[in-house]
């Protein structure tokens, strides 16, 4: 199981209440992103962009991500791993990210 914590709430959670916001639907952990819950590749695109938006991020490899888009454990699985793994990285573009939403509101 690949639950982390992020300042006290599941990360794992969160990312599955996305899942469930983007594809509009019940959602179980076994289903598959494109079979069971018909995702097509426009939501997949919000979907990633949300987790981007969510965790400050910019995704670098699509490709990989494409291997473990099977199922929603799959997916939320490796993007718990990608987030955790790149933490220190993910730190420094969330405050050049904060950065310049201050500077493009002035």
């Amino acid at each position: 199981v690949c639950l982390l914590v992020r300042q006290g709430h599941y990360m794992h959670e969160e990312i599955v209440g996305i899942i469930r916001e983007v594809c509009g639907k019940d959602i179980d952990e076994d289903m598959s992103l494109f079979g069971d819950l018909q995702m097509d590749s426009v939501e997949m695109i919000e979907l990633v962009l949300r987790i981007e938006e969510k965790y400050l991020f910019d995704f670098e490899s699509y490709d990989e991500l494409m291997n473990h888009m099977d199922t929603v454990k799959d997916f939320v699985c490796y993007m718990e791993e990608y987030i955790t793994k790149n933490k220190g990285n993910l730190l420094g573009r969330s405050r050049e990210v904060e950065e310049l939403k201050k500077i493009m509101l002035l």
